[in-house]
Parts: C-alpha cells; structure tokens; sequence
C-alpha cells in the first residue's frame, strides 16, 4: 500500500503504511525487512522534501546491513546517501561514498555493477569541470564493459566520453566515442538514444565542416524520430538540416526546411523555437534578397519572442529588420529599429552589439546626409569596439567616421 501512495505522490499515507512496518519488523527482530524499509521510509522523506532527519534514517539502515553482512545493502544505502549529498551539492561526501561502492562492488567481483558506479563517479567530476578525473573513471567503465561483453555499459560509458572529449573541443576523440555508443544503442535496439547519437554525430560533422557526413546522420535520426513518431526530435532534426544547407551558402535549400520546421513548430503551440526557425528563414531570405518575405518573417519571430520575454532574441530581430530595411534604402524604418534594438542591448549590457547597432545608426544617417548627426554614432561606436578590444571594428568604424567627418568639413568649407 505504501509504494501505491507513492507512485501518486500521496506522501503522508505512505510514511503512516512504512513506520507501521517498520514497527511490525522491529517487533519480529528481521532486520533485513526493517533495514529495507528504513531505506524506502528515507527516499520517501527525500522525495517530499520533507524536514525530516534523512541522514540518521539511511545510518540506521547501513548500520543494520553492515551487521547483517549485506555488502549489496549496503552498497544500496551508500547509492542513496551519494545522491542526496550529488542534491545538496555536497560533493566530496557524495564522491567518498561512491568510492566505497566501488570497494564493495570489487569485492563482489560484479563487474557490471562497478562499471555503472564508475560512470557515475565520472559525471560527479564532470559536473565539477574535473574532467580529467571524469575521463578516467569513464574510460575505465568503458574497459570493464568491453571485457564482459556488456553492450549496456559499453553504450553508456563511450556517450559519456563522447560527450566530454565534444565539451574539450577533442572533436575526433569524442566522434569516435560516440561512433561507439551509437552501434552499441543499435544493437540493443535503442531507437531514442540512438537518434540522439545521431543528431550529436551530426553536430560534430558540421563543426568540423563535413557537410556531407553531417547530412547523413541527421537523415538517419530524421527517419528514426519518424518511426517512432517522435514530432519534437523531428521538428528538431529538420531544423538541423536547414542550418546545415545555410552554412554551405545554398540558402534556396535552407529555406524549404525552415519552412517544414516553421510548420511543424505551428502545430505544435508557441515556443521559442517557433521564433528561432522564423528568424532562421528571415535571415535566408535575406541573403536570398527576397526583402519582403524576409521582413515578414522577422515581424512573425519578433512577436514570438516578444510572447516569451525573450530580450536578446527580440534584439536581434529588431537588428536584423533593421539590416532589411537599410538594404531597400527606406532609411527612417532602419533607423526606428536599430534604435529600438539599441535600447534593448543597452539595457542587458550587450557592449559588441551596442558598437554594431550605433555604427548602423550612424551610417544610416550618414546615406541620408545627415553628416554631422552620423558623426556622434560613429565616434561612440569606434570608443565602445577598443574597450571591447575588437581592434578590427575599432579599426572601421574610426575610419567611416573620418570619412563622414571629411565630407562634413569639405561641405562646411565651400
């Protein structure tokens, strides 16, 4: 009756059903049972977020598991306590507790079981950006689980090492890994993970530019979230593929797939990504020069975000009309958003987009033959790119102003 209560999260009853066996067990002198409850009574307390005193109840329950020489026991109770110290960010406790599982799983010889501690050891360092530490206990996971042919362990011990050997920029280290946990998936008949090996597999090819094996796996994850009618890693890995075509320039291909994302993001309610896809498709329209379609969509994404409070993305869209409009020569619209933008970067401390949009607004100016309302722009923008030691936009934006400020001079003069 206690696990029913809670399953449906109806953690008072289940407390009252466990101390009334608990008080059953101690009457009856089975510590086993008693011990066993002692540990549900405490992931109970845990998973209320209760006051209650967890540590003592997980002592209690170790101490009558080391009594009773349950090494499995006690190895369970020492799982336990580490998590809750991985909860309360106690990490060296939560670290010391997991190195005594490993000690009693060596002395039990269960391989698999030692395996899977090792990978959760890695990640406890992982989190705490010791990733050498990390790498060790993964690679020897990885070792353990090749030697007693555990397809399981082999899967998650290569994706754990993909992934970190990806976050140190070992681009080949970590396609290699991933390779790995990826036939291991296939071979357990993990669709879900194995689609998401795949669309990471893609990411890395694309990083380092081999567009085509990018394409490749992204397909591959397209037809396995298809399968399993999974619409957001299909919507998802659509998305991907279009950002894979605007990076090779070949936009009219980038643009259908924005479009099916677009759709499919539609029919799936308001979100952020929504936003992204639509921006993504403003953006290839504009390089397309298609300027129409390209405000359009960054109007429809501006709204978006705008929904979602999102102030960085609304920035860029306002920018990016702003880029639109200056292209078409109607100059007050350009200038009305790049001012607005401007705002928004000013007020999240965005100092590179500050100089950008300021250089905008004062070459704006500077088409319309405003010379002496340009020049202020461009002066702030110049100032703003050396204290962020961007020396090439410094560099530009110092030499658009003398420009600027030598047919200024010149008009003065005749």
């Amino acid at each position: 009756m206690a696990m029913v209560h809670q399953g449906y999260g109806e953690y008072k009853p289940a407390v009252s059903y466990l101390t009334q066996a608990l008080q059953i067990f101690t009457r009856l002198g089975d510590d086993g049972a008693k011990a066993d409850t002692l540990c549900e009574l405490a992931s109970i307390y845990l998973a209320s977020e209760g006051t209650q005193d967890v540590t003592s109840v997980y002592l209690e329950a170790l101490q009558l598991y080391t009594t009773l020489d349950d090494a499995r026991g006690r190895a369970k109770v020492l799982t336990d306590l580490a998590k809750m110290y991985i909860r309360q960010r106690k990490y060296g406790e939560a670290i010391s507790h997991y190195n005594e599982v490993l000690e009693i799983y060596t002395g039990l010889d269960d391989s698999k079981e030692r395996a899977a501690t090792l990978c959760t050891l890695g990640s406890v360092y992982e989190d705490q950006e010791q990733h050498d530490e990390a790498i060790q206990r993964y690679l020897e996971a990885l070792r353990i689980s090749t030697t007693i042919r555990s397809l399981q362990g082999k899967a998650q011990a290569s994706s754990k090492l993909g992934r970190i050997y990806w976050s140190q920029g070992m681009c080949d280290e970590a396609i290699f890994h991933y390779s790995e946990g990826l036939k291991a998936n296939t071979s357990l008949g993990r669709s879900r993970l194995r689609a998401l090996s795949l669309r990471e597999l893609g990411e890395m090819y694309r990083h380092q530019r081999k567009y085509g094996e990018a394409t490749s796996h992204y397909r591959d994850a397209l037809e396995t979230y298809k399968v399993l009618g999974d619409s957001e890693g299909w919507e998802d890995t659509i998305y991907d593929l279009a950002e894979i075509y605007e990076d090779q320039g070949q936009n009219e291909e980038a643009s259908p797939h924005y479009s099916d994302a677009l759709q499919l993001y539609l029919s799936s309610g308001p979100s952020k990504r929504r936003g992204d896809a639509l921006a993504r498709l403003g953006g290839a329209y504009y390089d397309q020069e298609k300027y129409d379609d390209a405000i359009l969509s960054y109007s429809e994404a501006l709204n978006t975000y705008k929904d979602f409070g999102k102030s960085p993305e609304i920035a860029e869209a306002l920018y990016h009309m702003g880029e639109v409009y200056r292209d078409q020569e109607k100059h007050e619209d350009a200038f009305s958003h790049y001012s607005k933008a401007l705002q928004i970067y000013e007020t999240i401390g965005n100092s590179t987009r500050i100089a950008d949009t300021l250089q905008s607004l004062g070459m704006i100016r500077y088409k319309q033959g405003y010379l002496a309302r340009a020049i202020p722009f461009l002066e702030q923008a110049a100032t703003i790119f050396s204290q962020v030691d961007d020396r090439a936009g410094e560099r530009v934006a110092f030499i658009q102003r003398a420009t600027v400020a030598l047919f200024f001079y010149n008009l003065l003069d005749s």
